[in-house]
Formats: C-alpha cells, sequence, structure tokens
C-alpha cells in the first residue's frame, strides 16, 4: 500500500514537472520602452521644453546625469504628445543624414553644384539658418561635391527618434 502511494506521489510529481517545463519553454518575454530622455545644449530651449511639458500636464521629471548634463525625462506613453510639443516648438525635425548647413557662400554653392548634377533639395529654416535637404536616394551622389565634409557620414548617426534628436553635423541640440 506505501509503495502504491509513493507511485502515485511520484507520478504526479513528474507530470507536474513536466508541465512546468513546457509553459516555461513557451513563455515570451515582452520588451517595452518605459521612458525617454532629452537634453537640449541651448538653455532657453531646455527651459521652454520644461514649461511646455508642465503646461501640457505631462508627468516629467528633471535629472542630472554624471556628465552634468540636466535631461529631462517622461512615460514613453507621453511619447506622440512630446514630440508634438518638440515639433511645435523647435519645428519639424530636420531627416536625419541627409541634411547639412554650409553656412554663406558655400550653401549658395552647394545648391548650384546640386541643380548643376539634377540632384533634387529642398531647403528647410531651423533656428534661423538655412539647412539644405535632398534625398536619401542621392546620398552617394551628394558626397562627390569637392568641399562635402568627409565627417558627415560618421557624424551622422541613426536615430531611433529624430524628432528627439539631431544630427551631429547640423549642429541642433
Amino acid at each position: 500500500m506505501i509503495s502504491r502511494i509513493t507511485m502515485v506521489i511520484v507520478v504526479g510529481i513528474m507530470v507536474a514537472l513536466y508541465g512546468c517545463d513546457s509553459q516555461q519553454s513557451s513563455r515570451i518575454v515582452e520588451q517595452r520602452l518605459v521612458s525617454e530622455s532629452i537634453s537640449y545644449t541651448d538653455a532657453r530651449q531646455q527651459q521652454q521644453f520644461k514649461q511646455a511639458l508642465k503646461d501640457a500636464g505631462i508627468p516629467h521629471e528633471i535629472h542630472t546625469e554624471t556628465d552634468g548634463k540636466e535631461y529631462v525625462e517622461w512615460k514613453a506613453s507621453d511619447k506622440k504628445s512630446v514630440e508634438t510639443i518638440q515639433i511645435s516648438l523647435f519645428g519639424a525635425p530636420l531627416p536625419q543624414g541627409r541634411h547639412i548647413h554650409f553656412g554663406g557662400k558655400q550653401n549658395e554653392q552647394f545648391k548650384s553644384w546640386l541643380d548643376a548634377n539634377s540632384i533634387s533639395f529642398k531647403t528647410q529654416l531651423d533656428q534661423g539658418k538655412e539647412y539644405i535637404i535632398w534625398e536619401e536616394v542621392d546620398s552617394p551622389r551628394v558626397t562627390k561635391w569637392e568641399h562635402f565634409p568627409s565627417y558627415y557620414w560618421q557624424m551622422s548617426t541613426p536615430s531611433s527618434n529624430p524628432a528627439l534628436q539631431g544630427t551631429p553635423a547640423s549642429g541642433r541640440p
């Protein structure tokens, strides 16, 4: 009788363990972004952004990181509202990796060269500067301009959220 009870217990434990193993192997782990943050290099922009978040009632926190910069952090669930605020304050983001500002005569020379080489472009004012924007397919051709900076592609790093980060080549915050 004891051996029969022992056998039932052992079989029960084995069934339970087998069930656990099969559930564990089919478990899917979900990853999601919890928060986002930004630090504007221009103190005026940083203050405008913080005030706009406050005025819109978007909860946010201010953190000073080890690099000494003040970062504004908000919940990822507020991403669309925050992007709308950023665009209303600072304008539409420049397209990542396909815009540049030279300033003065060099901007005009570059636009003339683009026209002469049948490369379409448009311009966009951003923080008082005229940026030249080209189509992504034309990027290899654009670099053929004799004065195009060789460092541009190293500095134009992809961003998961271009509305939140400018490219170093553009000088945007």
